[in-house]
């Protein structure tokens, strides 16, 4: 039963704040979410971070992508994908200018060929939205908030990002992305050349612009610096057991095997597309097949290869809420 994003969570709140009347066992929360059931100092949720211990999960999981589901030293939730940011890009479009994508290092090198495409053909590279700030300072290892929760959206290194998004406007090189059916549009008739986009961006591309199979490639993304991160996050759900269930143990034993084990990570990557934070299921072959619309390449290797460098995204009762303005 397909159930609205915001009723979901307000649903759950609602049960949470009257003892757990109607909640389920389980429940998915997704990450901008996440912070609402913060605010009252008592989630609601099982905290994990014994069975997560006990089990030797936490050597298995990329770590940057608990702190999510994790408040004052407490992990209340485990998540569903690894959400590495990439670089998708119109491998046809950009080998007219003699360039792939693939074989920048730098955001520098990058921008210099995007500038020359635009300039000759109206294209741009850089599809501006509401996330992409975020994506880019996380990518230069800043974040919305820090570790302790405090708010870091007015740090310098967050401002320099915006002010580099402008530029890229300025030059033609970004352009702000439309709205609904017009974004896909965009994207069919070359208007967008590149996209930035976490794991589960494939599956948009696939549902949304089926005509262009196999002009699409998947790259990580420039760094700022060399020895810089080559990714970034965007999104991402963690899995909870309700605090007032009662059917604790049998939930874990279904996260534990859904959520912690390679065959229900491989499982879940096949049905969604998204790439797990598991670290011992990223080299099975499953994951590393190759991908006909992405003209048969693997593009679960691009996500293997980006994942040492994952950046961590921090969790705050005020984050839902800052997301919102």
């Amino acid at each position: 039963v397909e159930i609205a994003y915001g009723d979901l969570h307000d649903r759950l709140l609602i049960s949470l704040q009257a003892g757990g009347e109607g909640a389920p066992d389980i429940s998915d929360v997704e990450q901008g979410a996440f912070g609402s059931f913060l605010r009252s100092g008592e989630p609601g949720f099982v905290d994990l971070s014994e069975r997560l211990t006990e089990g030797g999960y936490l050597e298995d999981i990329v770590a940057e992508r608990l702190a999510l589901y994790s408040y004052n030293d407490a992990i209340y939730g485990v998540e569903h994908a690894l959400t590495p940011d990439v670089l998708y890009y119109r491998q046809d479009i950009w080998a007219e200018y003699g360039y792939d994508p693939a074989e920048f290092v730098t955001w520098d090198e990058f921008i210099a060929a995007a500038a020359e495409i635009a300039a000759d053909s109206g294209s741009a590279a850089i599809p501006v939205w509401g996330e992409l700030h975020q994506i880019l300072l996380r990518q230069r290892g800043g974040d919305y908030f820090n570790a302790d929760g405090d708010i870091t959206i007015d740090s310098e290194l967050s401002i320099d990002t915006m002010n580099w998004i402008l530029a890229q406007i300025e030059t033609g090189v970004a352009m702000q992305m439309p709205d609904g059916d017009a974004t896909w549009a965009a994207f069919n008739d070359g208007t967008f050349t590149s996209m930035i986009g976490a794991d589960w961006y494939a599956g948009f591309f696939k549902d949304n612009a089926p005509d262009l199979a196999g002009s699409w490639a998947v790259a990580p993304l420039p760094v700022w610096e060399e020895g810089g991160s080559q990714t970034s996050v965007w999104g991402g759900t963690g899995a909870t057991i309700i605090e007032s269930s009662d059917n604790v143990e049998a939930a874990w034993d279904f996260l534990s095997f859904a959520m912690l084990s390679i065959e229900g990570n491989v499982n879940r990557y096949e049905l969604t597309n998204l790439y797990p934070p598991y670290i011992p299921a990223m080299d099975d072959e499953r994951l590393l097949a190759p991908d006909p619309y992405f003209g048969g390449q693997p593009i679960g290797e691009v996500f293997a290869a980006v994942a040492p460098t994952t950046p961590a995204q921090y969790q705050s009762p005020f984050r839902t809420f800052l997301q919102e303005q």
